[in-house]
């Protein structure tokens, strides 16, 4: 049965033609681009960042003609590959072949150290003072241990000088550290000119990677934050992260209850500990990657930065972080705040005072 007749039909054919092309057009034109302009600006920031990270590394290539080859493991035996960082101020030259370590056996801490002191004499004056509260910081966190685990005694520090080496020999520094406390041995693993935490990272990883190394042995990793740039905010920054991990209970988690322990851990753009000190057990730091210079971290941490902007491009990754910043994807020097927490089976724990701050 017709519901239109002939004439009928065609009429209300013609208007439905009419309407389904008004729709589409409307959609065309209004709807689709609404959509879309919210990611917009989010499609530009990617273009821009995507660009400027493929610039920078055919600048670097152009310059330094690096060959790193596409390999999942690590060859600790290889030269060490040229630097992909193009500031000379954070550039870790050389890399050292250096000797095993060797702590005692009853040490209560072993601690890496990455101390910068630089040539200009009232800023070095600066950094010295630094370079004295946190070893008298050390000897406090010593002696309360000892007091509670009397099998151990000692406390070994290793440090890397970087920047000025005629102001403070090393001599007077261990003569420093064995001043505050008899049993803290501070020794020089390294000296650069020019050098990023990398140099002392590095040693942390080789030493838990050593054969011979206890995987449940836990290490420190402190730097002379602030020396450079003196703030109030960076004084009480530096003093908070150094007193979290030296504490015993950081340096001995209750049930052994985590992996890494330092004053705040985030998530929120990244698993990092914001400031970059904190204490970690041999068995995790062993699972990561290097952290040298130009190494395979940095290559697969540069991937991932640009597969992530690459996936927001195309509209198949919405990014959670509050804004683009270098900071929050782990680019350049911040690569390596990110580096502790670069691994999938992190157990994290924190230790601060309830009402911290740092701006008193």
């Amino acid at each position: 049965r017709r519901i239109f007749t002939n004439g009928d039909g065609r009429y209300n054919a013609a208007r439905l033609l009419l309407a389904c092309v008004s729709v589409s057009l409307f959609a065309a034109l209004i709807i689709v681009p609404t959509l879309f302009s919210s990611s917009d600006s989010n499609n530009n920031r990617s273009l821009r960042l995507l660009s400027v990270m493929k610039s920078r590394n055919e600048m670097l290539r152009s310059v330094t003609k690096p060959s790193i080859p596409n390999v999942v493991t690590i060859d600790h035996n290889a030269a060490p590959a040229k630097s992909f960082d193009a500031k000379p101020e954070i550039v870790s030259k050389p890399f050292k072949r250096k000797p095993k370590l060797s702590p005692p056996s009853d040490s209560a801490m072993i601690i890496f150290y990455n101390l910068f002191i630089p040539t200009d004499p009232a800023e070095a004056k600066v950094a010295i003072d630094v370079l004295t509260e946190q070893l008298g910081q050390v000897a406090t966190s010593l002696k309360e241990i000892t007091n509670k685990k009397p099998t151990l005694q000692s406390a070994i520090l290793y440090y890397n000088l970087i920047g000025n080496e005629s102001t403070f020999s090393p001599e007077e520094i261990n003569a420093l550290c064995r001043k505050l406390d008899p049993n803290l041995e501070c020794k020089l693993s390294g000296f650069y000119e020019h050098a990023s935490e990398a140099v002392t990272l590095e040693d942390i990883h080789d030493f838990c990677r050593q054969e011979d190394t206890d995987k449940s042995t836990r290490v420190t990793y402190i730097h002379s934050k602030g020396s450079y740039h003196q703030t109030l905010i960076n004084m009480n920054w530096r003093r908070e992260m150094t007193n979290s991990v030296l504490h015993p209970d950081c340096q001995n988690p209750p049930d052994d209850r985590c992996d890494v322990c330092g004053s705040s851990f985030y998530t929120r753009f990244s698993t990092i500990y914001p400031g970059n000190m904190w204490t970690a057990k041999c068995s995790y730091v062993s699972k990561l990657l290097s952290p040298r210079e130009g190494g395979e971290y940095d290559e697969k941490k540069a991937e991932s930065v640009a597969k992530f902007l690459k996936y927001r491009l195309w509209g198949q990754l919405h990014s959670t972080l509050l804004e683009d910043r270098i900071d929050y994807f782990g680019l350049g020097r911040y690569r390596l705040e990110h580096w502790i927490g670069s691994h999938s089976s992190i157990r994290p724990c924190e230790l601060h005072r309830q009402n911290v701050t740092f701006e008193l």
